[in-house]
């Protein structure tokens, strides 16, 4: 997402700019796009924690582009000591996540999918849990698991 944080004297006024220094040179914050405010205080946390406890984020991916959600999810798992509990929305981040399990970077009972659906009759709501096997692929997941976006891709080719 970013290469660095530096704080600068403000060219506009007497306060003090957050600046992003990507590989394109530095930007300030207010000026960023990719969610970049958002998800700093989260990183920050992050990084500034010695011990290793677990985080719990809901919905991480709020405002943040698809990139840098898969990218921290990425940083999750590679660069943080930590463990996480996430609650999320978010396709990039679960699919990264599997993409680690498949790369070996991530071991496949690290992590689990927790799917909420709702009863036929919507009397309530059954949660499955979904394991994945050595290549990140979701084992013995519910017919309706990814449904919507199964449906919307056929429909975008044609084929519905």
């Amino acid at each position: 997402m970013w290469d660095g944080i530096e704080l600068a004297k403000s060219k506009s006024n007497d306060g003090i700019e957050v600046l992003i220094k990507t590989f394109q040179g530095s930007h300030n914050l207010l000026d960023v796009g990719c969610g970049v405010h958002s998800i700093l205080p989260l990183v920050h946390a992050i990084t500034t924690t010695d011990n290793p406890i677990t985080f719990l984020l809901q919905q991480p991916e709020v405002h943040v582009h698809p990139v840098s959600q898969a990218e921290l999810a990425q940083y999750m798992v590679e660069e943080s000591p930590h463990d996480y509990i996430v609650e999320t929305h978010s396709d990039h981040i679960v699919d990264r996540l599997r993409l680690c399990v498949a790369r070996r970077v991530l071991q496949p009972e690290k992590l689990v999918i927790l799917y909420f659906e709702n009863n036929e009759d919507g009397s309530g709501t059954n949660i499955h849990n979904i394991s994945v096997d050595s290549q990140g692929v979701p084992v013995n997941p519910p017919d309706t698991y990814r449904e919507f976006f199964l449906t919307e891709t056929h429909r975008l080719l044609g084929l519905e």
